[in-house]
């Protein structure tokens, strides 16, 4: 199997973005500095939602994932962020062939 990208939807506490992703970026960064399977960490933020985060990250198979997981970091990102998350929706995606 082959690339995996995730798709993650988060709802933020109203007037908590800019916080939210502040702290997201960072994570990713690291994700990116630390770890080789990761080839992708975009923030994205809507123009029609205030409230709302999407990332979109690319690992190179499922083992590049699950050591993404298992990262300290990891742990330390998600107890920063759930006093202002809200709601959290992921979908992990392989690439459509074609």
């Amino acid at each position: 199997m082959g690339q995996i990208s995730l798709v993650v939807d988060y709802r933020i506490k109203p007037g908590q973005r800019d916080s939210f992703v502040k702290r997201v970026r960072q994570h990713g960064q690291t994700c990116l500095e630390r770890e080789p399977g990761c080839l992708r960490f975009d923030v994205l933020v809507p123009r029609e939602d205030g409230d709302r985060v999407l990332l979109y990250e690319t690992y190179t198979d499922q083992a590049a994932l699950d050591a993404h997981a298992a990262t300290a970091y990891m742990a330390e990102y998600r107890r920063d962020i759930q006093d202002i998350m809200l709601e959290r929706k992921l979908a992990i995606c392989d690439l459509a062939g074609g």
